[in-house]
């Protein structure tokens, strides 16, 4: 009886253990998008593939900026063009051809925050998960946008 006690108590202290780790791996972490003095947060998960999209404004065509949201900010990943030219133009060698896309590693790089300039003719766009942002479909933005993690807070939240 005393052991089936001891054992109950080993799992259930064990149980209670991976809770409380759970909980902090998942942290309340949003996605701040700040233009001037407008603002909005979205509720995001660590790990989560986040994209920028854009119409490149030589070449009129679309590029691709994959990351991973971190918990303080976003991992780089991949690099996406729609025509090998484009990569080309980027001194990238080695774009491989994959689902439609010219593709460049560009893993590894942690960066803190993203600095986009937007206008109506980049068409910036930002995705994660179903999520998508249309940056310059809202002039009122202005044309730099700032984005960065930060904790859920009591701020306003994105659509």
């Amino acid at each position: 009886m005393t052991v089936r006690l001891a054992q109950t108590a080993v799992v259930s202290w064990l149980l209670t253990s991976v809770i409380s780790v759970a909980s902090v791996d998942a942290e309340n972490i949003c996605l701040h998008l700040q233009a001037g003095d407008r603002s909005a947060l979205y509720a995001v998960s660590a790990g989560t593939g986040f994209a920028i999209s854009f119409y490149h404004s030589i070449y009129g065509t679309e590029v691709q900026e994959q990351f991973r949201i971190t918990s303080t900010g976003f991992q780089t990943d991949k690099l996406r063009y729609a025509e090998l030219r484009l990569a080309e133009f980027y001194g990238h060698d080695a774009a491989k051809f994959e689902q439609g896309w010219w593709t460049v590693n560009n893993s590894g790089n942690e960066l803190r925050q993203l600095d986009i300039r937007v206008s109506q003719e980049s068409a910036v766009e930002i995705s994660f998960g179903e999520r998508r942002i249309w940056l310059a479909a809202n002039q009122s933005m202005g044309d730099h946008v700032r984005l960065s993690i930060t904790s859920c807070g009591d701020g306003s939240r994105g659509r």
